[in-house]
């Protein structure tokens, strides 16, 4: 979700960037249409990376986030007896 967000504000301001840098007119559309392949292109290896690392992390970040909301609920901290 984050991603697609940040490559629809990357988009929305593309051509006005492109403009900034001195692209010309008639290639604007290029550019952007090779960004925008780009993005699937390089993206389409990590894939089964980000599925490791989201399985990876995503236990790392409910477990501690239990242990926070278990906190602000005032339940005791166990023991390590």
């Amino acid at each position: 979700m984050v991603e697609g967000l940040g490559i629809s504000q990357i988009f929305a301001l593309l051509p006005t960037y492109l403009r900034q840098m001195g692209v010309p007119e008639g290639d604007r559309l290029a550019f952007v249409g090779l960004f925008s392949s780009l993005i699937f292109v390089v993206g389409m290896p990590l894939v089964p990376l980000w599925g490791v690392w989201a399985d990876k992390y995503d236990r790392i970040c409910r477990c501690g986030w239990r242990t926070l909301s278990a906190r602000a609920r005032g339940s005791p901290r166990p023991s390590r007896s």
